[in-house]
C-alpha cells in the first residue's frame, strides 16, 4: 500500500477454480487492472499445467501415464516440471526416513475401493498393499531426467505435494 496525496488505490483481480480436489482462489493485487487480469490469468494457466501433469485421477496426466509405464516398461523419461517434483518428494521421504512417501498409491487406491462399498479392507488386503510401498524402490536419474521402478507395484501418488508444487 502507498501513502500520500498521488497514492492510486489498489486493485485486485480474483480468479477461482476447482482443481487438486479443492477450491484454488488466486488473487493478485496491484494499480493496473488490466495487467493484474492477464497475471491472475497466467497463475490459473500455471495451475490447470500443473494439474495436468501431477493429477493421479486423470489417467492422461503425466503421472499416471508415468505410473503405467514404470511398472511395465521400465525407464520412463519425464518432464522437468514432474521430475523435480519427484526429486523433491525423495528428498523428503529420505530426510523423514520414509515416514513421508509418495509411493503410497497402492495403499490409498485400496482405501478408495474399499471406502467406495463401506468395507474396510482385511488384513491381508492391507499388508499386501503396505507391501508394494517404498520410496527406494524408485530410481530418478536426473542426467537422463529419467524414471525407474524397482517394484512393478509401485504408484507414485503425489498430491500431498501437487498444491505446493503450483
Amino acid at each position: 500500500m502507498r501513502c500520500g496525496p498521488s497514492a492510486l488505490p489498489e486493485q485486485r483481480a480474483r480468479r477461482a477454480i476447482y482443481l487438486f480436489g479443492t477450491l484454488c482462489t488466486l488473487e493478485v493485487w496491484g494499480e493496473e487492472s488490466r495487467h493484474l487480469r492477464q497475471a491472475a490469468e497466467a497463475g490459473v494457466q500455471r495451475l490447470e499445467r500443473v494439474a495436468r501433469i501431477l493429477n493421479p485421477f486423470d489417467p492422461e496426466s503425466e503421472l499416471s501415464r508415468m505410473n503405467c509405464l514404470a511398472a511395465a516398461c521400465g525407464v520412463v523419461p519425464v518432464s522437468a516440471e514432474l521430475f523435480d517434483v519427484l526429486h523433491l518428494a525423495q528428498g523428503v521421504s529420505m530426510a523423514t526416513s520414509g515416514r513421508f512417501d509418495v509411493t503410497m498409491g497402492p495403499l490409498l487406491a485400496l482405501w478408495r475401493r474399499c471406502a467406495a462399498v463401506d468395507q474396510p479392507p482385511s488384513a491381508d488386503e492391507r499388508a499386501m498393499a503396505v507391501d508394494a510401498v517404498d520410496y527406494r524402490r524408485v530410481r530418478l536419474d536426473p542426467v537422463r531426467r529419467t524414471v525407474t521402478f524397482d517394484d512393478p507395484r509401485i504408484r507414485v501418488d503425489l498430491s500431498s505435494v501437487a498444491k505446493g508444487a503450483a
